[in-house]
């Protein structure tokens, strides 16, 4: 037992058992055993022996006193019973905390709750497990759908080999709303194949290997595959869903702009790499969900393709999209915002120093909006400031020299508790003290070390 143990004795003679009142100031106590003390701060009675003989189990029993605590204050009062005087035993009290409290909470360990749901592969052995976040609703019931992943095989897969950085959430674990990724290959492994190389540098920078492109959403993974004949994209597990490249434009600021729409069945959009939202005009901001990286062509007919020689035969491309934009048939919609990881390498063979996306992460989602007015009234909403949650950020930097290719495109570590209040859930990456605004009718859930909740939000026409 730990805690302040005090021993009460009688300085009048009388033979029978009286009560008394006891106060304790503990100011001096309050902060010494940490975990909310003074707020689960209670007095138990004791057995006379557990001053001499605390080891013994009948000198353990202990009974807990009705007993008023004022935090405030820092003092505890409460009723004891002195023994007689002619017992010759003293009365013994002890201030300790109570194991658990409703409004502190309790240290006990978390159980795998109903909530969430786990499993473990019969064949490889795998343990992978699921925990649903909770998020405040929203007008018209278009909200997102958030949860944490972990997968002890994708800690299993790791080697020094490639680049081993755990996601920000923790090692095994994930949280990704759902991407797009497209694959590369270094310009040293694509000098020979079906087709004559014009250029034939064996560099470790990127080239241009197919159109292939892999869909990574809702706790599975598809390839998406391209017929050559329609020019038509699909899903390789085809559900009905209609999938579309869209190109033109220069939202994303990298080669031909493109992002991809996905139509599933019910006839929900699902924008990758969308970046400028319905409504957009010049000087607003872009959701940052596309990932870019300097790419090689040494073959007639790839995008970027130039002649004239290798070291200026190539452009910034896409090598993933990250969901950004979710529209439903009745026109409610939800975005997702993103910060990104940038870096430079020197590309090989020249002097030039090139910027490219090493990887990134969900910085907030802004849901409860109609489509086309995302990005109307970010200076009219009010001013939400968020409690900060400690955190800390880690990098790993690649080498120069055009070696990009050995390494995975991955993202770094970025701590944080996840912290959890009634009807919020958040994971914030932003500076203590700053403010949000956030137009009328909608909700943020950031992404990466603070918790907040929107109060008293207005209703959505």
């Amino acid at each position: 037992m730990t805690g302040l143990m005090l021993r009460l004795n009688r300085t009048d003679e009388a033979p029978v058992s009286a009560p008394t009142s006891v106060e304790i100031d503990y100011s001096s106590l309050r902060q010494a055993f940490g975990g909310d003390w003074a707020r689960r701060a209670q007095l138990v009675q004791l057995p006379a022996c557990a001053v001499e003989t605390p080891e013994r189990q009948q000198c353990q029993t202990a009974t807990p006193l009705p007993a008023k605590n004022d935090v405030e204050k820092s003092t505890i009062v409460a009723d004891a019973k002195l023994a007689p005087a002619d017992s010759g035993q003293a009365t013994v009290l002890a201030m300790t905390a109570m194991a658990a409290s409703v409004d502190t909470g309790t240290f006990a360990r978390s159980d795998l709750t109903e909530a969430a749901s786990w499993s473990a592969g019969k064949q490889s052995g795998d343990f992978s497990w699921s925990y649903p976040l909770q998020v405040p609703p929203a007008p018209g019931e278009l909200e997102p759908e958030l949860a944490l992943g972990y997968n002890s095989g994708a800690v299993d897969g790791r080697t020094n080999a490639n680049n081993a950085q755990p996601s920000w959430v923790g090692e095994g674990w994930n949280f990704e709303p759902g991407f797009i990724e497209r694959q590369y290959r270094a310009c040293r492994d694509d000098v020979t194949g079906a087709t004559t190389a014009q250029y034939t540098n064996a560099t470790g920078d990127l080239c241009y290997r197919d159109q292939n492109a892999v869909l990574s959403w809702r706790g599975q993974s598809t390839e998406l595959v391209l017929d050559d004949a329609t020019g038509k994209w699909r899903l390789a597990e085809d559900d009905g869903s209609y999938l579309e490249l869209v190109t033109g434009g220069t939202g994303t600021g990298l080669y031909s702009n493109e992002h991809w729409k996905l139509t599933t069945p019910d006839g929900t959009q699902y924008w990758f790499g969308k970046s400028r939202l319905p409504g957009w005009q010049e000087g607003q901001p872009v959701t940052s969900s596309v990932f870019g990286v300097p790419v090689f062509a040494n073959r007639t007919g790839e995008p970027c393709y130039k002649t004239g020689g290798f070291a200026g035969s190539w452009c910034a491309m896409a090598w993933r999209w990250n969901l950004d934009y979710v529209v439903d048939p009745d026109g409610n919609s939800m975005s997702y915002w993103y910060q990104k990881e940038s870096s430079r390498t020197k590309l090989a063979g020249t002097a030039t120093v090139a910027a490219y996306d090493r990887g990134g992460w969900l910085a907030r989602i802004e849901y409860g909006s109609r489509h086309g007015d995302q990005c109307e009234g970010a200076d009219e909403g009010r001013l939400h400031r968020r409690r900060p949650v400690p955190g800390h950020l880690l990098e790993r930097h690649h080498a120069g020299g055009g070696e990009l290719a050995g390494h995975s495109l991955g993202s770094a570590v970025h701590g944080g508790a996840v912290y959890q209040q009634p009807g919020a859930v958040v994971l914030d990456r932003q500076a203590p003290g700053e403010g949000h605004h956030v137009g009328a009718g909608r909700r943020r859930v950031y992404a990466g070390g603070r918790v907040g909740v929107d109060a008293q939000l207005p209703g959505h026409e």
